[in-house]
């Protein structure tokens, strides 16, 4: 089990190195209108990852981003594109 106060640091560490993305509500609507997202929060992944331009997706769920214009690699693959 992770305390809360190490966990905080963890994150504090991981947001000061990359960039969070959070949706407007102009790619929520993209992201519900388009029929290959079978999974919401996938769809708004995808959509806020295009509409940032980024390089990558990074997740352990890659099969479910099939669809996405941005590539989705695995967290192992993650240090070695940085």
């Amino acid at each position: 089990d992770i305390s809360l106060e190490l966990r905080k640091k963890i994150l504090i560490l991981i947001s000061s190195n990359l960039t969070i993305l959070i949706e407007s509500n102009d790619e929520f609507q993209i992201a519900l209108n388009k029929d290959f997202f079978f999974d919401i929060e996938d769809g708004l992944q995808m959509q806020c990852a295009e509409s940032a331009c980024l390089d990558y997706i990074v997740t352990e769920n890659t099969k479910d981003f099939s669809n996405s214009i941005i590539p989705a690699i695995p967290i192992t693959d993650c240090a070695e594109k940085i």
